[in-house]
């Protein structure tokens, strides 16, 4: 089995859902102050709490690309606690496999990679629905990928 874990870059849109808690909170805050001023303490520190201890569940993203036997498949690794499996395809319906460099795929198309400078799309067709799944792996996984990838498949 080849595993190879992509951090992704950190963003301003992963903390969006705590400010929008901690404003709400805020909201509310206010809103109880007007109509029950001891309840403003403590909503406003509630939604502070929540804002900002419990929401940031995107904060540390990883991705996880496993290439075990023929079949390869992508994880979304979050808060390094909880594991959620994406996508996953055997090998076997790989047609093509090539750097990616931005522009419109056919078919449905699965994006797993942060960078576009060292991305790869590979895709595959399954009862003639085609997936273009474009990821960031490091140069071992791409010779593991194309060690294992049907014969007519071609490294660009």
């Amino acid at each position: 089995m080849k595993t190879c874990i992509v951090k992704r870059s950190f963003s301003i849109k992963a903390l969006t859902p705590s400010f929008v808690i901690i404003a709400a909170g805020a909201v509310l805050a206010f809103a109880s102050l007007m109509l029950f001023p001891p309840l403003f303490f403590p909503l406003m520190g509630i939604g502070v709490i929540i804002g900002a201890v419990i929401a940031p569940g995107n904060i540390s993203t990883e991705y996880e690309y496993n290439l075990e036997g023929d079949s390869f498949s992508v994880a979304l690794i979050k808060n390094k606690s909880s594991r959620k499996e994406l996508f996953s395809s055997d090998m076997a319906h790989l047609v093509s496999c090539e750097p990616y460099s931005g522009g419109k795929l056919y078919g449905t198309t699965l994006n797993f990679s942060e960078n576009v400078n060292t991305a790869y799309s590979i895709v595959f067709n399954e009862e003639g629905k085609q997936t273009s799944v474009i990821f960031s792996p490091d140069e071992a996984f791409v010779r593991e990928l194309f060690l294992v990838s049907p014969s007519k498949v071609k490294r660009i």
